[in-house]
C-alpha cells in the first residue's frame, strides 16, 4: 500500500534526522 510506503519513508527520514542535523535544503 502507499501510505504504508510513505509512513515507513517518514520513519527512515526521522531516523537519519535524529544521527544527524538537517540541513537548510532538506527543511525546505
Amino acid at each position: 500500500d502507499g501510505v504504508n510506503e510513505g509512513i515507513e519513508w517518514m520513519v527512515k527520514c526521522v531516523v537519519r534526522n535524529i544521527h544527524r542535523p538537517p540541513r537548510q535544503k532538506d527543511i525546505t
